[in-house]
């Protein structure tokens, strides 16, 4: 896919989520059902990016009435008393004035009523649904309807957001099978491999001579040279040499505890000292200070960090899908016999990453899973067992002179691409069918991100009340359990209340309250549904509490609050940008927001 990008225009968000992030937000096609203020909040922060493609769904039935008009920004007094269907035009023209000068956005509007009708009838569209790389879901209250939308998409893994904005509370939950992460961006922690150093970084580490004649300083001859020399020393090669005297009056066995990064610290700084101490000896009793000493100080901790496979990586390589597994024996038995036919399809949704679904990307995310562990097998080292992962190859900025940086910055980029290539042999062995293509710029560029960062891989998979919509055992066990913050405030009071509000709604969709004592009526029904929950089984007396928020929902009307909505509007539409870019980890997989208290909590369903 070739696409021009604004980068004068999207020159911040270029940092976030650089070129390739960028081209998937504006080749993206979402749809939002609902026209409402917490659906043009959302919209508006779609569009501010760059997104290009949008579908809004919704009868527009009526209307507009002064509390949509209180309630929504986009709209003005112009539109009051005006029918929705002729005047709706009037949000979409403020929407689009957000970001005048893409030309490309285009915001499609279909007329026409979310329910199971509408479903049914465009089930026969070769998949109306799957034209879209994300569904949001604002402020409906038919669960019919949505979980017939959920049962028609669940398996091509399309992601449904469902975000309510109802008085002071917001609602947000994701409805995704799988999602698979590779550029999660938590590589915060440099993989230095100063406890594991590779042959080119012990080569290099050797070369610094100064380190070796410290000791032997009796003169100030030659002192200066020796100053400048130990100041241009980047704190790795300095933590390395480090490292290897701590760990020869280890025995060889160090933990990666607090107390024992505290302790390394400290002989760090003594030794520090010590060559201080030297220098100050014969140096005229001039007292120096360095700054690569005291980074090396600060940044000492990095010398106990594993490069070893963690937990939590292994623990994704140990849940790749069989029939992963099954089709790579396939190809190794079939090699030369197998001309790619049964890959076709596969093989051309997944080789331009920018076209791609979630359910070919994540097929393509398990075989570099697979690739990984093959390669992780192929590393182990002979000595001691340990199982390394390819170096990411990124070098931080340092003190040092440009020479000792430029050098060590290349050791590791050298050693970043011999691991590439490793893997990507590998990869080519599993996946034959896969990588001959006549397009392998992009597996390439894959794989080099998955190189990259193979250390921080995330896999959020949703459990099986995530698709429920109604309380039960496990619900409540979940949010009941562990679910107070640290102001006192049980979360798990307004999940419940939540829950068994939009189930309410859903049932009898007397979303326009009338008549005298119609609040009345309606919480003393929605009591009677908390009371017949059986609360003593789950050791629970909170239910009173429940009851006044559900009071304080009835009271609200089923209205929105723009500001409220303005935040879940924020909120969805940065879940949304992380799903689009696979970038960064979303919400996984519910979170509420209770505007009285200003508090968000969330919940693994």
């Amino acid at each position: 896919m070739t696409m021009l990008v604004d980068q004068a225009r999207y020159d911040r968000q270029l940092r976030l989520w650089q070129l390739d992030g960028q081209l998937l937000i504006e080749n993206a096609n979402i749809c939002v059902i609902n026209l409402n203020a917490l659906s043009c909040e959302l919209i508006k922060n779609l569009i501010l990016p760059g997104v290009n493609n949008i579908t809004i769904i919704d009868e527009l039935k009526g209307n507009f009435s002064s509390i949509d008009i209180s309630n929504n920004f986009f709209l003005t007094n112009e539109d009051l008393n005006q029918p929705k269907r002729k005047n709706y035009t009037s949000i979409i023209n403020n929407l689009k004035e957000l970001n005048s000068n893409n030309t490309k956005l285009n915001i499609n509007v279909i007329r026409e009523k979310f329910d199971e009708q509408f479903i049914e009838k465009n089930q026969g569209k070769n998949n109306f649904w799957l034209k879209f790389d994300l569904v949001v879901v604002t402020n409906n209250y038919n669960y019919k309807s949505f979980k017939k939308l959920l049962n028609e998409v669940i398996d091509y893994n399309l992601p449904v957001l469902e975000i309510n904005s109802v008085g002071f509370f917001g609602y947000y939950k994701i409805y995704l099978r799988e999602n698979c992460i590779i550029e999660t961006n938590l590589n915060t922690i440099f993989d230095s491999r100063i406890n594991e150093p590779f042959e080119q970084l012990k080569e290099y580490t050797e070369t610094f001579q100064v380190l070796k004649d410290i000791d032997n300083i009796d003169s100030v001859d030659g002192i200066e040279d020796i100053i400048e020399s130990l100041k241009d020393i980047p704190y790795v090669v300095l933590l390395i040499k480090f490292y290897g005297d701590y760990l020869k009056i280890k025995n060889n066995k160090i933990e990666n505890s607090l107390i024992e990064r505290k302790k390394f610290k400290k002989f760090v700084r003594e030794s520090i000292d010590r060559i201080y101490l030297k220098i100050f000896e014969n140096n005229g009793n001039d007292y120096l200070e360095f700054e690569n000493f005291n980074e090396c100080i600060n940044k000492s901790n990095q010398a106990l960090i594993s490069s070893e496979v963690s937990e939590d990586i292994q623990e994704i390589i140990d849940s790749i899908p069989s029939e992963i597994a099954n089709r790579t024996n396939n190809n190794n038995n079939n090699n030369n016999n197998n001309n790619g036919d049964d890959d076709m399809t596969i093989k051309e949704n997944v080789i331009n990453e920018n076209n791609i679904n979630n359910k070919d990307y994540n097929e393509l995310f398990w075989k570099l899973v697979l690739t990984l562990k093959s390669f992780v097998k192929n590393n182990i080292r002979k000595n001691d067992g340990k199982r390394l992962l390819p170096l990411s190859g990124i070098l931080p900025d340092m003190e040092s002179n440009s020479v000792n940086y430029i050098k060590l910055k290349g050791i590791y980029y050298d050693k970043f691409k011999s691991d590439k290539e490793e893997f990507i042999n590998e990869f080519k062995k599993l996946f034959p069918s896969d990588y001959d293509s006549s397009n392998k710029i992009d597996i390439n560029n894959m794989i080099e991100k998955f190189c990259k960062n193979c250390n921080y891989l995330v896999v959020q998979r949703n459990g099986k009340n995530s698709l429920s919509t109604k309380i039960n055992e496990q619900i409540l066990k979940t949010c009941l359990g562990e679910s107070v913050n640290s102001k006192g405030i049980n979360f798990g009071n307004y999940y419940i209340a939540l829950i068994i509000f939009f189930e309410y709604l859903s049932h009898k969709m007397d979303r326009d309250i009338g008549g005298d004592g119609a609040q009345c009526r309606r919480t003393l029904k929605l009591e009677e549904i908390v009371r017949q929950i059986k609360w003593e089984e789950y050791d629970y007396a909170g239910n009173e509490e429940i009851i006044n928020i559900l009071k304080e929902l009835v009271r609200s009307e089923n209205n929105e609050i723009h500001n409220i909505s303005s935040l879940m509007g924020g909120i969805g539409s940065q879940e949304v940008i992380k799903l689009i870019t696979k970038q960064y980890t979303p919400i996984d997989n519910t979170m509420i927001f209770d505007g009285l208290t200003s508090s968000i909590y969330k919940w693994k369903f």
